[in-house]
């Protein structure tokens, strides 16, 4: 039980990363194509 609990554990935070990278990124890209537009 606690070896799959913790595998679980490993498993939310890789996807929490991966989620926060690529929202992050996204912003990124939503900003560069404001300003173009802007500028």
């Amino acid at each position: 039980m606690m070896a799959i609990g913790e595998d679980m554990i490993i498993v939310m935070m890789v996807i929490i990363s991966e989620v926060a990278m690529t929202m992050m990124v996204g912003g990124v890209e939503n900003m560069a194509t404001e300003m173009a537009v802007i500028g």
